[in-house]
């Protein structure tokens, strides 16, 4: 049970001045909460809130606001220069050793990058490239950063996560290989605060600024070719399973649950790897049940 919240100053534990004042008023004192503001001198057990803090609260509120403006501005103004502004380049390039805002081409994964285009435009799909790369062990965007030292923003499957169609068709479709840098893909729900994606017609593409690993009429021949396609997708359903394995979400049939690794990469320990929807749901109810009660009982002891 919490009964003591401590922070810095007001400003980190909220910014957003009405809400903060509704913990400060209402939601802290009703559950016997002390709340201490180290910077502000503030201790609810010795003064109430008043004007002072009020005041304190809602020019922490628009700092933010007017903080948030102006990255927001100069954000825009680096994308309309070209400036390359993510913080984990683009597999087959690296950052230059003098400009963290430019690219150079790596010439070990650009070669990949290379012959996955080359196996494209002869008609291969993802799927069978992805299982080409992964039987001849040439390590994913992911395992080939770890390798050569360098960080990873996203990392939370098990051993070596391999190649797979998802990451195949990503590649095909970015024309950052063509030379362009692309920025503001992701935008910022105003109302939810959620990160979404942004339509094309919105993203700042800026041609000619790194050196192109793939030629731009090779990639618009295969942009054609993925045009003609049929579309296979469907309805997205939010899948909660991930292999125990290889960390991977399963893929869901009517039925069934089974690892992705399946047609990507089937000689690998957990492509054979499945289970039914039915034992899969009860086996997650018994062991929520089981942390459920641990908690109750943690709560009446």
């Amino acid at each position: 049970m919490i009964n003591c919240v401590i922070v810095k100053d007001c400003s980190r534990f909220g910014r957003d001045y009405v809400e903060l004042g509704d913990y400060l008023e209402q939601l802290f004192p009703f559950m016997g909460i002390r709340f201490i503001s180290i910077n502000d001198h503030y201790d609810s057990d010795h003064e109430e809130g008043g004007l002072d803090i009020a005041f304190k609260n809602l020019v922490y509120d628009y700092y933010s606001r007017d903080l948030s403006k102006k990255e927001k501005i100069a954000k825009t103004k680096m994308a309309e220069q070209g400036k390359y502004g993510a913080s984990q380049e683009l597999y087959g390039y690296r950052k230059k050793p003098d400009d963290k805002h430019s690219l150079e081409v790596d010439p070990e994964a650009a070669e990949v990058v290379k012959e996955i285009f080359a196996m494209r435009l002869q008609g291969i799909g993802p799927t069978l490239i992805a299982r080409k790369l992964n039987e001849r062990g040439i390590l994913s965007p992911t395992e080939y950063r770890i390798s050569k030292g360098l960080p990873v923003v996203h990392r939370h499957r098990k051993g070596n996560p391999g190649w797979n169609p998802s990451q195949i068709d990503a590649m095909l479709k970015n024309e950052g290989y063509t030379g362009a840098v692309i920025s503001h893909k992701i935008g910022v729900n105003p109302i939810t605060g959620k990160t979404m994606n942004r339509p094309k017609s919105e993203w700042i593409v800026v041609p000619n600024m790194h050196e192109a690993i793939i030629p731009a009429d090779d990639f618009k021949a295969v942009q054609e070719m993925r045009r003609r396609e049929p579309d296979k997708k469907k309805p997205v359903k939010k899948i909660f399973y991930r292999c125990g394995i290889c960390g991977r979400t399963m893929y869901s049939t009517t039925a069934n649950l089974y690892c992705s690794r399946k047609y990507s990469a089937p000689e690998t320990e957990c492509a054979g790897i499945w289970m039914k929807k039915t034992e899969a749901d009860e086996a997650v109810l018994v062991d929520l049940k089981i942390h459920l009660d641990a908690f109750l009982r943690k709560r009446t002891d």
